[in-house]
């Protein structure tokens, strides 16, 4: 038995800990964020029948929490993970207790893969230094509308797309829930990507959003028909919109023929931008697709920030165990509400 495990007791969280683990949050963290003032919140990210995808350390003299290692499961059956809430007490017998606690996380899940965006800068120095894990930043990929005016976006400068020509075109057909899938896309495409997405995950975190209302298209052509899905969100601010691509799951190189379909939707829709942040998908193919790369060269200012609105940059930075790790803005936790309005 460690040190760690003669002083703490390390479990696997239930919904009898909710409360529990709200006010550590709020004590530990921050006492505004939503996962700590909204338990349908808590409950909707976390809650799988009766557990809560929390691992605790117990101190066994105190019997009170001294550190939490929470995560979302992109499978019913736990294949993979993604990392989400990780917090200690400032004050605790024992340092590393975070580690430890991560650690009893991968132990308790025995999970394949974990990983996630949403790292900070002192999360990476530890996951990359004790856990040996890849860590880096997510790219940032845009397209502009024909807009002579922005009000969300600052555009000092209209980049060029660059000229990686796609000889195919990629249909785009929306669903509206699950049930439209059925014998049209093959859920099981691709089982050794990492982060693998199941039907399950799917279906509860997108189509079944209490909050967000998630616009879901197949991608397809004539040789796959509906090969991919790809999922976004519409973001306000004033009387403009914008387009976020979430998440993309499916055959990557139908990607580079949305080029058609998504000039349509800045017209059709008047999207200041559509754009996605994602790492693992080859430059080309978004290229192909009519985006253009946000680096720290562009003049531009493409906003991510919505709840409340930031008119800033932003860079969000990914962890993974694996390093030919696919992740898109929606992964693990990374855009959940900050409002909790139901529909």
């Amino acid at each position: 038995m460690s040190a760690f495990d003669s002083a703490y007791d390390f479990i696997w969280a239930t919904v009898d800990d909710i409360d529990n683990i709200m006010r550590f949050i709020k004590n530990q963290w921050k006492s505004e964020t939503i996962l700590a003032t909204s338990k349908d919140c808590f409950s909707f990210q976390y809650q799988n029948d009766k557990t809560i995808n929390f691992i605790l350390a117990i101190n066994k003299k105190t019997g009170e929490i001294e550190s939490i290692s929470g995560f979302v499961q992109y499978s019913k059956d736990l294949l993979d993970i993604g990392p989400a809430v990780w917090l200690s007490k400032t004050k605790t017998e024992m340092p590393f207790l975070g580690v430890a606690t991560m650690r009893k996380m991968l132990e308790l899940t025995n999970c394949r893969f974990w990983g996630a965006p949403g790292a900070n800068d002192d999360s990476t120095l530890i996951l990359s230094k004790v856990f040996k894990k890849k860590v880096g930043t997510m790219k940032h990929f845009y397209m502009l509308s024909e807009h002579e005016d922005f009000k969300i976006a600052i555009v000092n400068n209209r980049p060029a797309a660059k000229n990686v020509p796609c000889h195919f075109t990629t249909e785009m057909n929306r669903v509206n829930h699950i049930g439209e899938l059925e014998g049209r896309f093959d859920f099981e495409y691709d089982i050794s990507r990492m982060p693998y997405k199941d039907k399950w995950f799917i279906n509860n975190r997108y189509f079944k959003h209490p909050v967000y209302d998630y616009i879901i298209w197949t991608l397809g052509d004539e040789k796959h028909r509906y090969g991919g899905l790809m999922v976004a969100r519409e973001v306000f601010y004033l009387d403009r919109k914008a387009l976020k691509i979430i998440d993309y799951i499916g055959d990557l190189e139908l990607l580079s023929g949305i080029s058609p379909a998504l000039k349509g939707l800045l017209s059709d829709e008047g999207y200041e931008y559509i754009d996605l942040y994602c790492t693992g998908i080859p430059d080309e193919i978004l290229y192909r697709a009519g985006f253009v790369l946000r680096d720290e060269k562009d003049p531009n200012t493409i906003p991510n920030h919505f709840e409340p609105f930031v008119q800033n940059n932003i860079e969000i930075q990914y962890n993974t165990s694996h390093e030919s790790a696919i992740f898109f803005r929606g992964d693990s936790d990374r855009d959940r509400p900050y409002i909790w309005k139901l529909k």
